[in-house]
């Protein structure tokens, strides 16, 4: 299997709704692969092979992610979360703030002994991304409604033949469902489609089930250890 696939989708940018940087990488992958590769109104990507009754094997492309609702006079962006995130674990996580240029930046909290002792909520956490003003992050382009996802390298760990990155849930899922149909020859009508919004709500697999409405149905999906 191409690994360097799996990274170019690991580190592509896909918040919900947004996921044209790894629909595009599919499509390059899949080009002249597949007997028909078309997109809906909604963003799904279309991959079709083979002929028979209509087997539909679905993989989401988007990531959880955050998006800026406010920003204060000290520079700091007061966020929403964009699919499950549980705040506890956000704190001192390195971030990618999709401006007019892409920026990097820390989660933030304030200590617990600065304010009160409790678990962190969404409406708790911040965004650094080292201005000393919110005139100077407006500048930069950024405003509320400005996407940001999080910035983790992708590792090969020889030692337990294993990967480490952000995204696998459901990048893993795209990787095979692609790497699958460049050499498989079906028997039945495969749709394999790359789904948008899984992170919202299932939203894309609902427009697509409908539009397909297949015989028989697989989801790849990224689960728990």
């Amino acid at each position: 299997m191409d690994l360097k696939l799996l990274e170019r989708l690991s580190l592509a940018s896909g918040p919900p709704g947004f996921e044209d940087e790894v629909r595009e990488i599919i499509k390059g992958e899949l080009e002249g692969k597949v007997d028909e590769l078309h997109e809906d109104g909604f963003g799904n990507l279309y991959a079709v092979k083979g002929s028979g009754r209509k087997v539909m094997f679905a993989a989401h492309m988007d990531e959880v992610a955050m998006m800026v609702r406010h920003i204060d006079e000290r520079g700091f962006l007061r966020v929403v979360a964009l699919g499950g995130l549980s705040p506890s674990q956000l704190v001192a996580q390195r971030v990618v703030v999709h401006g007019r240029v892409k920026l990097r930046g820390i989660v933030g909290s304030l200590p617990a002994h600065m304010g009160e002792e409790r678990i962190p909520k969404m409406d708790d956490l911040y965004v650094d991304v080292g201005a000393s003003s919110g005139e100077e992050v407006r500048s930069l382009g950024i405003r509320p409604g400005t996407l940001i996802t999080f910035d983790s390298p992708f590792i090969y760990q020889l030692e337990t033949g294993s990967v480490i990155g952000k995204a696998m849930d459901d990048r893993v899922g795209c990787f095979l469902l692609t790497e699958a149909l460049k050499s498989v020859e079906p028997s039945e009508k495969i749709y394999a489609v790359f789904t948008c919004e899984e992170e919202r709500g299932l939203r894309g697999a609902q427009v697509a089930a409908n539009r397909v409405k297949p015989d028989l149905a697989f989801v790849l999906e990224g689960t728990i250890a």
